[in-house]
């Protein structure tokens, strides 16, 4: 595993990272080559000793309001370790998020640790 700085992704994953500024979760290269967030191993073990899909916890979410553009569920995917191309075609692809256009980053100070 390999810590990616942000600006080393300006040319493939620019645009993205303009609108996940307000936040400082780490990027990294895994064995694969595979460029990701970094994974929370606490959050994938809680749902595997919970026995709680990801389908399922995405269809709770939204039912109680947070949508694709709800700053917690994108939190849980970057928790999740998942690849930034991943990321990109849940959370900024119009197919998958017909909405994308409404997105508004959250104050930097709700969400900085």
């Amino acid at each position: 595993m390999e810590i990616i700085k942000r600006e080393a992704l300006e040319e493939s994953y620019g645009d993205m990272l303009k609108t996940e500024s307000h936040h400082k979760h780490e990027i990294i290269k895994d064995e694969h080559g595979v460029v990701k967030w970094k994974e929370n191993p606490k959050v994938r073990e809680t749902m595997k000793q919970e026995n709680v899909g990801l389908g399922e916890l995405i269809k709770t979410l939204d039912v109680i309001g947070y949508d694709r553009n709800s700053e917690v569920l994108r939190k849980l995917y970057r928790e999740m370790g998942v690849s930034l191309s991943s990321y990109i075609t849940m959370f900024y692809d119009p197919c998958n998020n017909d909405e994308v256009e409404d997105y508004k980053q959250p104050p930097k100070e709700l969400w900085e640790k």
